[in-house]
């Protein structure tokens, strides 16, 4: 009986398959970043905020995801007392919710072991960061059970919470409060601090517990008056337009089983688009990462997009046209993610300036020498070439990354000064360095004056007080990018609608429901794994995810100084991608037809 329990409760439903696969979509988003910046030298991570992002999915899940529904109603009509019923509710929430909030934890902290054990560079910043996963597990499992006990503490005698504008108010202030809660408490305490979380959670619970009544009210008292009165009222006339619902809404809350969730997760739209923005730089520490996030951009709009169409046949009887229902469909998440990247793009400080030190000198033994931040080293599109040195002999600079063996894009080291070099060598590389990266040099001279120096081996290394290029040199400004934003955005825009457009065709005659499932999976895998493959090859040491963002740059600098108008035709080429890219699907959504809505939808056919 409690299995049979179990298996029917409200929740375990193939809905939260749909917020399990958000959950991994979110951890690994941001384990992107974390790579990024915890492989970086002298970087850090900011914990709490990172556990905040992650924790909102499984929370938004557990308060809108139907945990309202405690019991149906054919169990009530059962000799089953209620203590049985309440357990198997809060054994469902545990499954489900727990579960996806122990899955996008646990990616992101065997990821960070991952890490530690293989990464070359910052091994102990990565230790220690992966060493407090523990104490963030604690502190989100803590505050996800209050979170838990506040929303099943209020009105314990119904067997459903009435969907109401009141229900939502106090369920978003729950979220809310809670979500605030961990990130201003947390970091404060230690794992005291989430024990007395963990105990104020377990004394609601049993409040709650002692407060429940000897059988269950399947609606409050004052439903069926309202309902009475609601029937018993006059028809009036049709509504005024500004009081009408905008079509978009009402095909998007009518295709999603699920409307408040999806509704609720529309703002993530306008997070993908700032991700790929020059606002997203605030992500990694000032620099443009946008280009690691494009997949994983088009992953989300189109696990948004694509679920819709196999409800689409409610429309079918009603005078719309294909490309006003499409518009429907794509318009508000496309829109926010372009609303996300213009935001962006127009609120990042200092937008073409890279808030990471673009030109350094490491005076560690195994970064020794001049560096250069990952936008701005050097790449050739094939051999790196070969310079005249001082002394009239030819040099080949290192080679940092080359897959292919010259054929080809490599990433080379022009301004190498291995150990050993003199004084002067040093300070020229840096200005040949600084000319490559600024606007204008930086003399020699100054470097040698200003920054080196050396040490009782005869090993040139900075003085003490470090050298800070950007604050003391205000008039260099670093080398601009503005190429990068709308590549990002271009390429994001090509992923999605070439996925999509493949998706649609599987809406054809003849072409059965195992196509259909098969060709939505397979996209989502491939799309994620083209976001994991960069970190993927850092992990295992036969890469690293700065190559990427130093191809995409480079990549972005020549197509501005090829393209006749530079940058504006860049915009260009992703506005004609837009308009290319919507003429591609409507052509397929003309000629697609939608499966009949069945209300026993397996778990694929709601994912899509």
């Amino acid at each position: 009986m409690n299995r049979w329990l179990l298996r029917h409760h409200p929740l375990l439903r193939p809905m939260y398959v749909k917020w399990l696969m958000m959950a991994v979509a979110t951890a690994t988003m941001w384990l992107g970043a974390v790579i990024l910046r915890l492989t970086r030298e002298d970087a850090g991570l900011a914990s709490w905020p990172l556990l905040a992002s992650i924790w909102i999915v499984p929370a938004v899940y557990l308060a809108f995801g139907g945990a309202n529904q405690r019991v149906r109603s054919f169990p009530l009509t059962l000799p089953l007392p209620v203590g049985r019923l309440w357990r198997t509710h809060l054994l469902a929430v545990l499954l489900t919710s727990g579960g996806v909030m122990l899955a996008s934890l646990g990616i992101l902290h065997l990821a960070l072991r991952g890490v530690a054990d293989n990464a070359t560079r910052s091994v102990e910043l990565i230790e220690s960061t992966a060493g407090l996963m523990p104490a963030v597990w604690l502190h989100a499992l803590a505050w996800w059970l209050l979170l838990l006990a506040v929303l099943t503490s209020h009105r314990p005698q119904l067997a459903e919470l009435p969907r109401d504008r009141r229900w939502l108010l106090r369920t978003t202030l729950s979220v809310a409060g809670c979500l605030a809660g961990l990130l201003w408490l947390a970091p404060l305490g230690g794992p005291a601090l989430a024990l007395v979380v963990l105990a104020a959670a377990t004394g609601l619970l049993v409040h709650t517990w002692r407060r429940l009544p000897p059988s269950l009210a399947l609606a409050p008292r004052d439903r069926t008056a309202a309902a009475t009165r609601s029937s018993l009222a006059p028809a009036t006339a049709r509504p005024p337009r500004w009081r009408r619902r905008p079509l978009w809404l009402t095909v998007l809350m009518t295709t999603s089983k699920h409307p408040v969730p999806y509704v609720i997760g529309l703002p993530f739209a306008v997070l993908m688009g700032l991700a790929i923005s020059s606002g997203g730089s605030l992500i990694a520490d000032g620099v443009n990462t946008g280009n690691l996030f494009v997949s994983i951009v088009a992953y989300g709009i189109f696990a948004m997009v694509a679920a819709p169409l196999v409800r689409l046949s409610i429309f079918d009887h009603l005078p719309l046209s294909r490309g006003r229902l499409l518009a429907s469909v794509l318009g508000p998440t496309v829109l926010l993610v372009l609303v996300g990247f213009l935001a962006g793009e127009a609120l990042a400080p200092n937008r073409d300036n890279d808030r990471e030190a673009p030109l350094e000198f490491s005076s560690d033994p195994e970064h020794y020498g001049v560096r250069l931040g990952m936008a701005h080293r050097p790449v050739a599109w094939g051999e790196a070439p070969a310079r005249m040195g001082p002394d009239g002999e030819l040099e080949v600079p290192p080679v940092a990354w080359s897959p292919f063996g010259g054929l080809g894009p490599t990433i080379y080291r022009p301004f190498s000064t291995p150990a050993g070099s003199s004084l002067d060598a040093c300070a020229r590389q840096l200005e040949r360095a600084s000319a490559h990266v600024f606007d204008r040099a930086i003399p020699a001279r100054d470097f040698r004056e200003r920054y080196l120096t050396v040490d009782e081996q005869g090993l040139v290394v900075l003085r003490e007080d470090g050298m800070d290029l950007l604050a003391d040199y205000p008039d260099r400004q670093p080398r601009a990018f503005p190429g990068l934003p709308p590549l990002n955005l271009t390429i994001s825009l090509v992923l999605f609608f070439v996925a999509y457009s493949v998706y649609i065709t599987r809406f054809r005659p003849g072409r059965g429901d195992g196509q259909r499932k098969a060709s939505f999976v397979t996209t989502l895998v491939l799309l994620m794994s083209l976001y994991l493959l960069p970190f993927l090859l850092d992990m295992s040491g036969h890469g690293d995810a700065g190559v990427v963002v130093t191809l995409a740059h480079a990549l972005s600098a020549w197509l501005v100084a090829t393209l006749p108008g530079g940058a504006a035709s860049l915009w260009l080429l992703t506005a004609a991608t837009l308009v290319a890219g919507w003429l591609l699907i409507l052509h397929g959504f003309r000629r697609a037809e939608w499966p009949p809505v069945r209300e026993d939808d397996a778990v694929f056919d709601v994912l899509g």
